[in-house]
C-alpha cells in the first residue's frame, strides 16, 4: 500500500508495531517500530512523544497548560516534556 504524506494524521506506537491514523477516518496496522517509520516520513513530520509522530500540517491548535495538540481529527496528542521546546521551534 502506498500512501501520500498528506493523507497521514498521525502515526502511534504499539511495541514491535504501528498504527497510521488517515484523513478518511482509516487506520493501518504495520509491523515496523515507529522509529523506523520516523526515518521514512518526510520533515513535515514530528516525534513529539515516544509513542506518537504528527503530521505538523494537521495541527489545529496547542494547548499550553495541558501540554496537548489537537489535530485535525480533533483528536488530543500528548507532548512530551522533552519535544516541547523542539516542537514550538517547528512553528
Amino acid at each position: 500500500m502506498f500512501l501520500q504524506p498528506d493523507e497521514i494524521i498521525y502515526c502511534e506506537s504499539d511495541g514491535n508495531y504501528s498504527t497510521i491514523y488517515l484523513e478518511n477516518e482509516k487506520k493501518i496496522l504495520i509491523s515496523t517500530p515507529l522509529k523506523q517509520l520516523e526515518e521514512k516520513l518526510t520533515d513535515d513530520f514530528f516525534r513529539i512523544h515516544h509513542s506518537y509522530i504528527i503530521n505538523m500540517n494537521k495541527v489545529q491548535e496547542y494547548l499550553k497548560n495541558d501540554s496537548y495538540v489537537i489535530l485535525s481529527n480533533n483528536i488530543k496528542i500528548p507532548v512530551s516534556r522533552q519535544k516541547k521546546s523542539s516542537f514550538l521551534d517547528r512553528f
